[in-house]
């Protein structure tokens, strides 16, 4: 089993169950898009990742390294260290316990693509 360290060392570092992790399905979109094309992570061994806490209990946000994510998640990781930046603010969904549509849970980006494939 690989472990794949992403971490920054600015705040609490430990591991997360990848399905409490979530992003921009734009950018997310971009991502998918470079891996397919073999474009993988440039710091692959390094730790530069960030999160936000999401309104969701447990769920965090990435800021930083969307590549190893989902490299991490397509050999399939189920867990992942960040590091979670205790001095960035929560996102906040605003009105209700509702997120804006743009986030989803990567994990089910990552679902949708492949049924797509087959």
């Amino acid at each position: 089993m690989k472990i794949y360290k992403i971490s920054n060392k600015i705040g609490t570092s430990f591991y997360v169950s990848i399905n409490n992790l979530w992003s921009h399905r734009e950018y997310l979109e971009e991502v998918y898009k470079n891996i397919s094309e073999g474009r993988f992570s440039l710091s692959k061994g390094k730790t530069p990742i960030a999160t936000k806490s999401l309104q969701i209990k447990g769920s965090f946000f990435i800021m930083d390294g969307h590549h190893r994510v989902l490299e991490a998640i397509i050999d399939g990781e189920k867990q992942i260290q960040i590091e979670w930046n205790k001095h960035l603010p929560y996102l906040d969904a605003g009105i209700g316990n509702d997120l804006p549509q743009e986030y989803m849970r990567i994990i089910d980006f990552i679902s949708e693509k492949n049924k797509k494939v087959k």
